[in-house]
C-alpha cells in the first residue's frame, strides 16, 4: 500500500549529502527569536509523563521546525493525539498503573511516556539529526542501539525538544521536579529566574521542558506502508473523534497503522517479551481494545461516514494467526469488534496463510 502522506510535497537528500548552513534561511527551521542563547550543556531529558498540552506544542515545534524530512509521529504519543487519555476504562480493564508504551518502550507510570515516539526512512535520519542541531536542540544517545517493536527499526538517537508550558497546566509535582534536576529554585513572584521565562503573554510565568522525541529509523518498505496524516487539516467525515484529538500540525499515523503497530507490539510481547497475563502484554491489550471499541462506536453511529473501517491491507497483522488467534481466546470480546471495524470471519479465514509479522 503506497504510503499516504500526500499534505506537502516532500524533498530528501542523503544524509552524507546534507546541506547544514551556518545561517538557516529558511525562517521554519531556525529557532524562534525569543529563544534563549544556547546552552554549552544541555539539560536533563523530561522523566515525566507527557499531558495533551505539552504534547501539541512538542509536535508543533518540531513541525515548524524540520518540515521537509519526513517523519510520523507513532505510539503512545499518537495514541494521545487520537484522543487516548491514561486511566480511561477498556472494557472489563482499567489500566492507570501499566507499563508504559506498547511498542517496546518504557514506561513512566499513569499508562503513559515521557518521550515522543517517532518513525522515519532510514536515509531521513542523519538529515533530521543535522537539522536538530542546528537549531540548537540537543541529540542524546542511547548507548547501544535498541531494537524497537512496531514497525522495526533501531532508536539510536533521542532529540531534546524544548517547550515553554505554562506552570498553571503542569503539575506542582512536576515543577519542583524539573527545577531540582536543574539544580534552580523557584524564583520570588516577579522575579525572572533561570526556568521561568515571565509572564509572556502577560497573564502567567512559564517552566521550560525539554521532552525527548525518539527516533526510530525504518527500512523504505516499511515507510510505505504507513497511513500518515496532519490531524489539524483533517476534514469531515471525520466524525467521531474529533472532540477529543489533538489537533497537532505534525505528521502522524492513521489510526489502522497504529493499530497494526500495537498488534506487532502484542505478538512481539508474546512471543519474545513476557508474556500472558504481564502487566505489560495486559497494557497493550487494554490499547488495542480501546482502539477497537472507539472504531466500532464510530461505525455504528455513523455508518460509511464513519472516519476509519478497517481492511486487511491497513492492518494486516489483525489478521495473522500468530497475532489473531491467541488474542481473541484472551480477549474474546475484540471478535464482535473486528466484524463492525470492517475485518469479516471471511477477511479472518482467508488469510490464514498469510506471512508471519517480521520481527
Amino acid at each position: 500500500m503506497a504510503n499516504r502522506d500526500r499534505t506537502i510535497p516532500v524533498t530528501t537528500t542523503h544524509p552524507s549529502t546534507a546541506p547544514v548552513p551556518n545561517h538557516p534561511t529558511n525562517r521554519a527551521t531556525t529557532p524562534s527569536t525569543h529563544t534563549r542563547t544556547r546552552r554549552l550543556t544541555q539539560p536533563p531529558l523530561s522523566t515525566h509523563p507527557l499531558n495533551p498540552l505539552t504534547l501539541k506544542l512538542v509536535l508543533d515545534r518540531f513541525d515548524r521546525a524540520l518540515p521537509q524530512p519526513r517523519y510520523a509521529v507513532t505510539g503512545h504519543a499518537a495514541l494521545m493525539v487520537w484522543g487516548y487519555r491514561p486511566g480511561q476504562q477498556h472494557g472489563s480493564f482499567l489500566w492507570c498503573d501499566a507499563p508504559g508504551e506498547g511498542a517496546g518502550e518504557e514506561g513512566v507510570g499513569l499508562g503513559m511516556t515521557a518521550h515522543v515516539s517517532m518513525l522515519c526512512p532510514a536515509e531521513d535520519c542523519g538529515v533530521i539529526l543535522s537539522w536538530a542541531k542546528v537549531v540548537g536542540w540537543g541529540v542524546h544517545r542511547e548507548g547501544e542501539a535498541t531494537e524497537e517493536q512496531g514497525t522495526g527499526g533501531q532508536v539510536k538517537e533521542v532529540i531534546g525538544v524544548p517547550v515553554y508550558v505554562p506552570v498553571s497546566a503542569v503539575s506542582a509535582a512536576m515543577t519542583t521536579a524539573v527545577m531540582k534536576e536543574t539544580k534552580t529554585t523557584a524564583p520570588t513572584p516577579g522575579e525572572r529566574g533561570p526556568l521561568l521565562l515571565g509572564p509572556h503573554s502577560g497573564l502567567e510565568e512559564e517552566v521550560e521542558v525539554v521532552v525527548g522525541v525518539r527516533l526510530r529509523a525504518v527500512s523504505s518498505q516499511a515507510w510505505e506502508s504507513l497511513w500518515i496524516v496532519r490531524p489539524s487539516e483533517m476534514k469531515a467525515p471525520f466524525i467521531g473523534w474529533v472532540g477529543e484529538m489533538v489537533r497537532t500540525e505534525a505528521r502522524v499515523v492513521a489510526i489502522p497503522t497504529l493499530l497494526n503497530e500495537f498488534a506487532r507490539a502484542w505478538y512481539f510481547c508474546l512471543t519474545k517479551g513476557s508474556g500472558t497475563g504481564s502487566p505489560q502484554e495486559r497494557h497493550i491489550a487494554g490499547l488495542i481494545l480501546w482502539i477497537m471499541r472507539r472504531l466500532a462506536a464510530d461505525v455504528r453511529k455513523h455508518g460509511y461516514r464513519a472516519r476509519w473501517v478497517l481492511t486487511v491491507e491497513e492492518a494486516p497483522n489483525l489478521v495473522y494467526p500468530g497475532f489473531r488467534e491467541p488474542f481473541v481466546a484472551e480477549y474474546g470480546e475484540v471478535l464482535p469488534l473486528f466484524e463492525v471495524g470492517g475485518i469479516s470471519q471471511f477477511d479472518l479465514l482467508a488469510f490464514t496463510q498469510q506471512q508471519g509479522i517480521e520481527i
